[in-house]
């Protein structure tokens, strides 16, 4: 009747039943986090005509032509006319914003005492990650704690256990669970709780105390006592499709420190595309705040808060605070072993001693190559003693250097010698291991730079197991008063 026939045209359906055309497909070629590019097919010889706003879509709607690009989030609804001007069913596809990643909130000075209190304090530095990256901080110069979070996609329901692979002390929660534990955390040995997940997104957070550079986690899961997989960046996300919260802002650059001869130009983004508000004295932001338009720069020790306002909603705070580096600067000719790399070259002046074991995190470890560093103390100083300690361990291939330069100079071109000693650690009567520093007396001579060459003996000596293979320089702290 004619009445089923206006309903069923009012719902997007064929008046007459069994005259429907085949429905259309739509499908996403191209994607990524703010757009997609959307195709649209059916029968050869029927025309398409489609809506991006959620309303019906008619033959008074856009005629599709070619592959078109929206932004996200949009949903699409399309509908098949033939020649006769017999309508399709209406086809929709829902095209979400996709917020791959993870948020990330840095405490900086922490103690190493496995005990995760810091996490109970404000942080320092904030942002976003594309997957659990421990390392994102070069430039600190000690230990850091770490907490990454966001959620994990779960395609198969099952029995799950995860696996943290890393040398920092990690904790890792599921939906507020401590389900995991690195191999050396409290107890001494990985803390593995099975918990069962449904399909769907999941809350997934770290928790690490971060004591040395270029150490790289992974996460492993398995599903029902299966094969272990890596947690692939696709499965991490910042926050759930449909979620309308309002993400921080990201400051950048995430570094902490920056050459106070070189001002820092600072941007700050939103993934949401809301407006950004910003405070550059340490106060917490508002919309009454400084809005932001342009990058700016910074020449000073400076705390960068920002958040995010889109339609009276607002983000969290997002911090960073970047130190100027006023008082020493290092730079080495050879780059230390990713092994025994510490905190890089914070780590010579970060007034920690290493103890007898090289593994303890505050050795640099420079292997068949001289440690030669060049210090610029900014300005001229007087300057009364320079320190270097190293470490002789033959049975690790640890040899003290063969010779200890030091030099110095005021203008980084033209150089003094003032300190000169040489060892004789390649003799198979030094096998002791021992710590010692290796110190000069300058009666307050004026410097800006300082260079300390530890020659090695470049390979292991013939009556040394190693012979003929590569000797390691290893040096911990250099002290200058």
């Amino acid at each position: 009747c004619w009445a089923m026939a206006r309903l069923r045209t009012e719902f997007g359906l064929s008046p007459i039943p069994g005259k429907l055309c085949p429905v259309p497909s739509i499908n996403i070629v191209k994607e990524d986090d703010r757009t997609a590019d959307i195709e649209i097919t059916c029968q050869p010889g029927d025309s398409i005509y489609y809506s991006v706003d959620g309303s019906v879509p008619s033959r008074n709607s856009i005629q599709y032509k070619k592959v078109f690009s929206i932004d996200k989030p949009a949903r699409i609804k399309a509908v098949a006319y033939n020649k006769d001007s017999v309508t399709s069913n209406i086809t929709e596809l829902a095209v979400s914003t996709v917020y791959n990643g993870l948020e990330f909130s840095c405490f900086p000075e922490i103690k190493n005492n496995k005990s995760f209190d810091w996490g109970n304090k404000p942080p320092s530095y904030t942002g976003f990650i594309k997957d659990f990256d421990t390392d994102i901080f070069p430039s600190l110069r000690n230990a850091y704690g770490l907490i990454i979070k966001g959620y994990v996609k779960i395609s198969v329901e099952g029995d799950y256990r995860f696996f943290v692979i890393t040398s920092n002390h990690s904790r890792l929660y599921i939906d507020g669970k401590h389900v995991s534990s690195d191999i050396d955390a409290l107890s001494g040995s990985n803390q593995i709780k099975t918990i069962h997940l449904k399909k769907g997104y999941h809350k997934i957070s770290l928790a690490s105390e971060c004591l040395q550079l270029n150490n790289k986690t992974e996460i492993y899961y398995s599903i029902n006592d299966g094969t272990r997989e890596v947690i692939d960046t696709c499965m991490l996300l910042i926050k759930t499709p449909g979620d309308n919260t309002v993400l921080p802002p990201q400051i950048l650059p995430v570094k902490p420190e920056f050459d106070i001869s070189e001002p820092l130009l600072v941007s700050i983004k939103s993934i949401d595309d809301a407006q950004i508000f910003y405070t550059l004295d340490g106060s917490t932001p508002d919309k009454n705040s400084l809005q932001y338009k342009n990058p700016f720069e910074i020449k000073s020790s400076t705390e960068v808060k920002a958040i995010c306002i889109d339609n009276d909603s607002s983000s969290t705070v997002s911090v960073i605070k970047y130190k100027a580096a006023e008082e020493i600067k290092i730079t080495l000719k050879y780059q230390p072993s990713p092994k025994y790399k510490a905190m890089g070259e914070a780590s010579l002046i970060d007034g920690i001693n290493g103890s007898m074991n090289p593994s303890d995190g505050n050795w640099l470890g420079f292997e068949g190559v001289d440690f030669d560093a060049v210090i610029d103390l900014r300005e001229n100083k007087p300057i009364h003693e320079i320190k270097t300690g190293f470490l002789h361990n033959p049975g690790s291939w640890i040899f003290f250097p063969e010779e200890i330069e030091y030099f110095v100079s005021p203008d980084g071109n033209n150089f003094e010698k003032v300190y000169s000693v040489t060892t004789d650690s390649a003799n198979e009567l030094n096998k002791n291991p021992e710590r010692k520093e290796f110190s000069v007396l300058l009666n307050h001579k004026n410097a800006r730079f300082i260079r300390i060459i530890g020659k090695s003996i470049g390979v292991c000596p013939k009556w040394h197991p190693g012979d003929g293979n590569k000797a390691w320089v290893f040096v911990d702290e250099i002290t200058i008063k």
